[in-house]
């Protein structure tokens, strides 16, 4: 009987997580239109890049092109440097790619900490026990601190003129929220899945950063 509520339980919550993910990432897919400013409703809004606008009346910017122009005005400015100086933004980045990475270490060694007691005193399906909560806050920290460090990889790349090896460090989607709130060893399964390919691309980007760093020493 027990078995039959908790398994009601959890197609009740797959049933909202699952829809409710599923329209995030439709949003997100969504191009966003540059005639209303999302900030304050304003339809005076001023075009001044590709897909991008300015709103005469708050002043805030917006567009799915904002970031592409971002990445486009500091690339122009950063060759405008001279070589001594562009070799010095190159190294400042592929440092702070490094600081990321190496903030990531202790995450997704404390999420596999966190998934190894939990197999040992978990309790199983329906507990929601704080080893769940622990790993999935440590897997989704980890992930932001290498996509940031993806991006200072990215920049050093595109200064010295090549295009960057693009990670996939997503650990989004309903599974892991779910965890959050039930435990099983299924999903034990998963996030040990998880775990394993996010420090499998931490030792890639890493061995990138420090083989770039190399090189640039000389």
């Amino acid at each position: 009987m027990e078995f039959v509520v908790y398994g009601i339980v959890a197609l009740v919550a797959l049933g909202i997580l699952v829809p409710r993910y599923l329209r995030t990432q439709k949003a997100l897919r969504e191009p966003i239109g540059g005639d209303v400013c999302v900030a304050c409703q304003s339809t005076s809004v001023t075009n001044f890049a590709p897909a991008c606008y300015r709103c005469d009346d708050c002043g805030f910017q917006w567009g799915e092109g904002l970031a592409h122009h971002a990445a486009r005005l500091r690339q122009a400015e950063v060759e405008k440097l001279e070589p001594e100086q562009r070799t010095a933004y190159i190294r400042r980045e592929l440092d702070e790619a490094r600081a990321h990475l190496a903030a990531a270490g202790p995450l997704l060694e404390h999420a596999c900490r966190q998934l190894g007691a939990d197999v040992v005193v978990g309790r199983g399906f329906g507990s929601g026990d704080m080893y769940s909560r622990n790993r999935t806050e440590g897997m989704v920290q980890a992930a932001r601190e290498l996509g940031l460090a993806q991006k200072r990889m990215k920049q050093a790349a595109a200064a010295h003129g090549y295009e960057a090896e693009q990670v996939n460090v997503d650990v989004g989607g309903p599974l892991l929220a779910f965890d959050t709130f039930f435990d099983s060893f299924v999903f034990d399964a998963v996030n040990h899945h998880q775990v394993s390919e996010l420090k499998q691309k931490h030792a890639h980007m890493s061995q990138i950063v420090a083989q770039a760093r190399q090189a640039l020493d000389g």
